[in-house]
């Protein structure tokens, strides 16, 4: 399910956002062409932040999932203070 709605959460941001990225000596503009331009540029960077945040969560999610499996295959079984160990780690990921 997490997955499920970070990928949601991915979709709708980006479609809502559409940045354009213009580098610029050292510097990078943030150019906003969605409908989010329509609403301040409060708003636009609030999303572009709450899509790197879920692809934060994604990412992070299909590394555990995979560090499980491969858990699984080498001893068995996965105990349920790692699988919540995993979770925590998974939702406090994007904090960082």
């Amino acid at each position: 399910k997490m997955q499920t709605l970070a990928d949601i959460s991915v979709s709708i941001t980006t479609l809502a956002t559409m940045q354009r990225s213009v580098p610029c000596e050292w510097s990078l503009i943030l150019i906003s062409r969605g409908p989010c331009s329509l609403f301040g540029v409060t708003t636009c960077y609030f999303l572009e932040s709450l899509m790197l945040a879920s692809l934060s969560v994604s990412f992070a999610n299909v590394i555990i999932c995979m560090v499980a499996r491969f858990w699984i295959l080498r001893f068995g079984s996965l105990s349920r203070a790692k699988v919540l160990a995993a979770f925590i780690i998974c939702l406090l990921l994007p904090a960082v």
